[in-house]
């Protein structure tokens, strides 16, 4: 579609968005999003543009169940900041101060869905619209339920030497090629994702008490997920040693080697802190690569208006890590087709029994996090919980629809407001900020499956070792990616500080898109419970409209 340069178009373009995105069965919540982006983008493209006469060009295409939304034409140059993609979210109760803090914290999530390049007087800007999310689960159980048939099939039709030679020549190529990239872009991840937010923390000042009650209650959640998550691995004490058949020979040799990974406290601490910038990167060692970023991230945020230029470059470099990671994660179907079907393959029912109760555990260990979210509500909000669970309940489905945190996000926002009766000054701030300090939901997973990982590999489950594992967590847990399969990422980066090959993973990753869904929906609870809790205790809550 073409139209001309002036604001008396918007409205065509606007509907053409609008309707397309329809026809193409994109649900209505984001067909409203992407149409007042389109509008913004739109008005600022008309503001820029060289002559009222010049033609603006808008296309949607779609590929790989992916849209994106493509206006482009002649302009002089611009950057995105033009664009306000906060702007169908209302900031009236903030300082300006404080409002550019907020706009900040959803420009994190969200702004990996806009972006704007300009080349020899040309603009173009794009906007992804988030409608391809169920694509991604129904292809990722796909690749599970598929994976399963293909092991069992194969087992019953083929010859055994066929078998191995299918899962030697396409089954392990597949996964550890999956394995190395996750590999790859774990280190730049963590390392971007932690500096730019500490550094955005430290703007976190500028909102005062607000803030530094939130991050306190999304703290606390956090060593209440982990404790309780040891607690819930002593009652069901998963994991067999069998499994370790299904990690690649060479990971598993190294393991075997080590004897039984003996963790000292002290030697940890004194660990962290690396002799050098280069070789923590080269041997992936987590810990002082999250040092680093925690040292850069505190000292940018405290010289944020002399270096400004380092902070977006921190801030990019997250954006850009991040969109890698979305595109490995995309072809994780694939990898979990492969490994299902070679764990079918490869063991007996037995030993597949003791791998699918990861699952029920992990389960049991979100309900119980979920049911003291509901107690915190009780006890520190002075509310009814089961009013707090029947108006909050449309955000914690689609949490664990779609296993994203990002994706309840705006969800939780309208319920917040609508439903709970929670000043816009708290929610605006809790939630977003809650997306990258993430609470209890993956605190408690990730303990459950570190200890499950420690009995395969009879790594002594010592006080020690739970110590490192929540030390690792806590810090960790502070940048993560609310993306699906972020914790995925995260227990990668966990596993080998405990002296686990990261190949272990293999194990559960069939899996993990099933646990996943109730992790997300324990963090998205997680998320409105304390800003319910925040804004009891800041006098920011309407209890009329709470209770009504």
């Amino acid at each position: 579609m073409e139209v001309k340069a002036n604001l008396s178009q918007l409205d065509t373009a606007v509907d053409y968005v609008r309707d397309t995105l329809s026809r193409k069965k994109i649900n209505s919540r984001e067909v409203i999003r992407a149409a007042l982006t389109t509008e913004e983008a739109f008005r600022v493209m008309t503001e820029c543009a060289e002559s009222p006469e010049e033609v603006i060009s808008i296309s949607i295409v779609s590929r790989l169940g992916n849209t994106q939304i493509r206006i482009s034409g002649r302009t002089k140059e611009f950057t995105e900041d033009r664009i306000d993609i906060s702007g169908q979210w209302s900031f009236d109760d903030l300082t300006p101060e404080q409002e550019d803090i907020c706009r900040s914290l959803n420009k994190r999530i969200l702004g990996d869905r806009l972006s704007v390049r300009f080349r020899r007087g040309i603009s173009v800007i794009k906007i992804g619209v988030s409608g391809s999310q169920f694509a991604q689960l129904y292809l990722t159980f796909a690749g599970l339920l598929l994976g399963v048939l293909a092991g069992i099939l194969m087992g019953k039709i083929l010859a055994p030497s066929v078998n191995t030679a299918v899962s030697n020549y396409f089954f392990d190529p597949v996964s550890t090629m999956f394995m190395n990239a996750l590999k790859m872009i774990v280190a730049p991840l963590v390392f971007f994702s932690i500096a730019s937010s500490i550094g955005d923390i430290q703007d976190m000042r500028t909102l005062g008490r607000i803030a530094g009650r939130i991050v306190a209650y999304l703290v606390g959640s956090a060593v209440v997920g982990i404790v309780l998550g040891f607690c819930i691995w002593h009652v069901f004490p998963i994991g067999d040693p069998q499994l370790r058949e299904m990690v690649s020979e060479s990971a598993a040799a190294s393991a075997a080697q080590s004897g039984g990974y003996s963790i000292s406290l002290l030697d940890t601490v004194v660990g962290i802190v690396p002799s050098d910038v280069i070789s923590p990167f080269l041997r992936s060692d987590m810990l002082k690569i999250i040092f680093m970023a925690i040292l850069l991230g505190v000292a940018c945020g405290t010289l944020s208006d002399r270096i400004r230029v380092l902070k977006d470059f921190l801030a990019d470099g997250y954006i850009i890590a991040e969109r890698i990671t979305q595109i490995i994660i995309q072809v994780m179907p694939l990898a979990i087709f492969c490994s299902m079907a070679k764990m079918v393959l490869s063991m007996d029912v037995k030993t597949l029994l003791a791998v699918f109760s990861w699952v029920p555990v992990t389960f049991i260990g979100n309900a119980a996090m979920i049911f003291l979210y509901g107690v915190m509500v009780l006890v520190f909000a002075r509310c009814n919980p089961i009013t707090f669970f029947k108006k909050y309940y449309p955000a914690m489905l689609t949490g664990f629809t779609f296993a994203s945190s990002n994706a309840a996000l705006p969800t939780a926002m309208d319920l917040c407001g609508q439903k709970l009766g929670v000043s816009k000054k708290i929610y605006s701030i809790a939630l977003p900020l809650g997306c990258t300090v993430t609470p209890g939901g993956s605190c408690i997973t990730l303990a459950i499956s570190a200890l499950f990982m420690a009995k395969i590999f009879e790594v002594p489950v010592t006080l020690s070792l739970m110590t490192s594992i929540a030390i690792t967590l806590l810090i960790i847990e502070s940048g993560a990616p609310g993306l699906p399969g972020g914790a995925l990422l995260l227990f990668s980066i966990l596993l080998p500080e405990i002296g686990i090959p990261s190949e272990a993973i293999g194990i559960v990753m069939g899996l993990f898109s099933i646990v996943g869904m109730m992790l997300v929906c324990g963090n998205v609870t997680g998320l409105g419970a304390i800003t319910l809790i925040v804004a009891r205790r800041e006098n920011m809550l309407d209890k009329e409209i709470y209770d009504g």
